[in-house]
């Protein structure tokens, strides 16, 4: 459930940390979000995190996103 992929999470963040000092200044995490597409939708390329010197409108102190799809067996890689 989510506590499991939470964890995760938090591990995956710890261990990036201890392996690349330019994330270890990263002491926190914003939550977890998910999303679901119907089949044939996709998340469209975008930018959410613009920022001119540190500033901005829609300046987020955010430096990384991980993404993990999550597709049933049948999915193709090499196909799609």
């Amino acid at each position: 459930g989510f506590d499991e992929l939470s964890w995760r999470a938090d591990t995956l963040l710890r261990l990036l940390r201890e392996r690349c000092s330019a994330l270890a200044s990263i002491t926190s995490r914003q939550r977890l979000m998910f999303s679901r597409y119907s089949e044939g939708a996709f998340f469209a390329r975008h930018v959410d995190n613009d920022c001119d010197g540190g500033r901005g409108p829609r300046c987020s102190p955010r430096v990384m996103t991980a993404v993990y799809y999550m597709q049933d067996s049948s999915w193709q890689a090499q196909a799609d």
